[in-house]
């Protein structure tokens, strides 16, 4: 890790200023921050691949052509193990990533720079406080939801097997069940916004998982909302520059297909299942760069967002580079 850029003491940034310095760091760091960003999808997308490859689609051709309902019921008891894992397999990835990011984008804000490799060095050093402290933000933010998704699956199953017609609890249920969910979900939002910085607290201070999660309570008091705001305004120009991204491969696409349907080309099986092949293989790189993309501007936004609460809850002005210093 390199010395420590020249910088004065700064107050407390405006939801402008956060949002410049945000950009900022992004564009002077963008290639340290998507490459920390971009192994957890890599990793998905590989894990999707291996299972899907391995036995998922080996299963699906083994059915017969108008399978029974106990050979789908039999299917579908595959599926659900093989995605649990590749979601278990993201997320012990995810979790020193996001680390490595936070970190990563918390020294440049404060003027250092930091490698790909001692972000993740330090990441994986931690590795087992870093995973568990995801899974308890998860647990606590997605915990009223999943329970409400199991209630009513199992009611809707209860219902089903009894074979009648719906009865008048049903139609109470429905509306309940669905105000229930809002409910949860904006509960669920709270509690994220509540525990945004544990990640930025953890590898900045040295703090436990629960420890990160106090700090982090203590340090989004009166700031959820300008939190949202920031990552809600990072995900739209990550979004637009996914949609412009898919626009130009798919242009790209049709202009060789019109290009080949004017000079009436009739290519070779193969090489259509080579050209085939590299569309997806683009697709899939933008896939990957947009989820990277959006992971290292989610990081980088409550990195900047950390220092400045720690200026505004510590009276610590000095921790903390200037809006527009050397990141």
């Amino acid at each position: 890790m390199n010395g420590a850029l020249p910088y004065t003491a700064n107050a407390p940034k405006t939801f402008g200023q956060i949002l410049d310095r945000v950009f900022r760091l992004l564009r002077a760091n963008l290639k340290l921050f998507v490459g920390i960003a971009m192994v957890p999808p890599l990793a998905f997308f590989l894990s999707i691949g291996l299972v899907m490859g391995g036995f998922v689609i080996p299963m699906y051709g083994s059915l017969p052509r108008n399978p029974s309902p106990a050979q789908d019921a039999q299917f579908g008891v595959v599926v659900l193990p093989a995605m649990i894992i590749i979601f278990l397999v993201y997320g012990v990835v995810f979790a020193p990533c996001f680390a490595a990011a936070a970190e990563a984008a918390v020294q440049a804000d404060l003027g250092i720079r930091v490698t790909f490799r001692e972000s993740y060095s330090n990441a994986f050093r931690r590795f087992w406080r870093h995973l568990l402290l995801l899974t308890l933000i998860c647990a606590l933010a997605m915990g009223p939801v999943i329970v409400l998704q199991l209630a009513a699956s199992l009611i809707g199953a209860l219902v089903a097997r009894g074979n009648s017609a719906p009865g008048p609890a049903v139609f109470v249920f429905l509306p309940v069940s669905i105000l229930l969910a809002l409910a949860c979900f904006a509960f669920s939002i709270v509690v994220s916004l509540r525990l945004s910085l544990a990640f930025p607290a953890s590898v900045t201070e040295g703090l436990t998982a629960v420890s990160a999660l106090k700090r982090s309570n203590q340090l989004t008091k009166r700031a959820k909302g300008r939190i949202f705001v920031v990552l809600l305004v990072v995900y739209a120009v990550a979004y637009i520059a996914y949609l412009f991204a898919m626009v130009a491969s798919l242009l790209v696409f049709g202009v060789v297909a019109l290009f080949g349907s004017l000079l009436h080309m009739n290519l070779p099986l193969p090489v259509r299942i080579f050209l085939f092949c590299i569309g997806a293989i683009a697709a899939l790189g933008v896939m990957v760069l947009f989820m990277a993309g959006s992971c290292a501007g989610y990081a980088t936004a409550l990195a900047v967002i950390y220092n400045d609460q720690r200026m505004r809850v510590d009276a610590q002005p000095a921790a903390v580079a200037p809006t527009g210093a050397p990141a």
